[in-house]
């Protein structure tokens, strides 16, 4: 009986574990995090294209309603949105971390409009910034995300 008792507790144990944590889901350029509670918008991969700069936020995802943007992940990590451009750019294989080494030559801004129905205070917005090796120095991209409501 006491086995039981001890296998019970640990069994419950771990589905409170695993209930803390999200399950991450791609769909299309756009990754979310969903857990039981919520959806929330977490990553975008953009593609390069013009109009790969409008970023749709759909309502719902796997029938949950999407209700943030950024945020906290499962484990109550602190998240924002991340514009991933690097596939965008399949010729360069010369990211690097940062520009504090590096002479800056030249400095570009990538405009997207975040098309949304989800309100203002349920969205994080961070910096996205990459930096692009170059001969001479590092081209820096900054990634401005302009909130558009649906």
């Amino acid at each position: 009986m006491k086995k039981f008792i001890v296998f019970f507790v640990i069994l419950s144990v771990l589905f409170v574990v695993a209930a803390c944590f999200d399950t991450r889901v791609t769909d299309g350029n756009l990754t979310y995090n969903v857990s039981d509670y919520e959806v929330s918008l977490c990553e975008y991969d953009w593609d390069g294209t013009e109009e790969g700069r409008v970023i749709n936020v759909p309502a719902y995802i796997d029938g949950k309603e999407v209700t943030s943007i950024g945020g906290y992940s499962g484990n109550s990590t602190p998240t924002h949105l991340v514009v991933d451009i690097k596939d965008a750019f399949e010729d360069v294989n010369e990211w690097c971390i940062g520009s504090s080494f590096y002479d800056v030559v030249d400095e570009v801004t990538i405009d997207f409009d975040l098309v949304t129905s989800i309100a203002r205070e349920n969205i994080e917005l961070g910096t996205n910034k990459y930096y692009r090796e170059v001969e001479g120095g590092i081209i820096v991209y900054n990634v401005n995300v302009n909130i558009v409501n649906a």
